[in-house]
């Protein structure tokens, strides 16, 4: 268990190994009225094949819901709030992470895995939705340098981070510059690390580092980016 979080509910429904944010209503119903067609949806595009991104309102509110088709192997509810898997990590410390004060990121209200023994056969995660446009769409980047590295030092602080660093998961809005689709992936030194020199490198903007260890982390995928020509 991550210290410090509620873990999410889980359950069996229709197929699907169901795991509801802890302390929050039951979303199930909302997912239900997606898989049987009960709502209208708006098709989001995302640049992978097996990935859609759906957006529509359910009960008067509105959600955000990925549909995953990639298959993958994991460990199935080995841990409390869900096996070990990328989805289910993700909720956990987004989830912890919304309930100590972050609002950098949307909150995570539900996933719902399909398996076939150790073989996840396909994911939905229900999301809130953010109002905005990708900070592609939304003007020079330059503009938004400070607001980038504001985000990322709140994920960071705690426990949350991207990994995968591009201006289509920075939405700028009302409420101001959030980040979606987070990774979540560990060990979480090293997921930190990368993502300071990735917005450094993409963004120009510098986050102080959190220590020497995560200095030297830093230092070392730099020189490993630069000798592959990575960007």
């Amino acid at each position: 268990m991550i210290d410090g979080e509620r873990a999410p509910v889980h359950s069996r429904k229709d197929g699907f190994d169901v795991y509801n944010r802890a302390g929050g209503k039951d979303y199930w119903p909302v997912l239900e009225a997606f898989l049987r067609g009960r709502v209208e949806t708006e098709n989001l595009k995302h640049n992978r094949s097996k990935r859609k991104v759906y957006a529509f309102e359910y009960g008067g509110a509105r959600y955000v819901l990925k549909r995953d088709l990639m298959r993958s192997a994991g460990l199935r509810r080995l841990f409390p709030g869900g096996g070990w898997t990328f989805h289910t990590r993700a909720m956990r410390k987004v989830n912890r992470a919304v309930d100590r004060g972050c609002r950098a990121t949307p909150d995570i209200f539900l996933v719902a895995e399909r398996w076939t023994g150790l073989l996840r056969q396909e994911v939905f995660a229900l999301m809130e939705f953010v109002d905005g446009e990708m900070l592609l769409l939304g003007g020079e980047i330059a503009k938004y340098r400070s607001a980038i590295g504001e985000v990322m030092a709140e994920l960071h602080a705690h426990g949350v981070t991207l990994s995968d660093v591009n201006a289509r998961n920075y939405l700028v809005g009302p409420r101001g510059l959030k980040v979606i689709d987070l990774a979540c992936r560990f060990p979480d030194a090293l997921e930190m690390a990368r993502d300071a020199v990735k917005v450094k490198i993409k963004f120009a903007v510098d986050l102080p580092p959190r220590g020497i260890v995560d200095a030297s982390l830093r230092a070392a995928i730099a020189l490993f980016y630069k000798i592959r020509g990575k960007a």
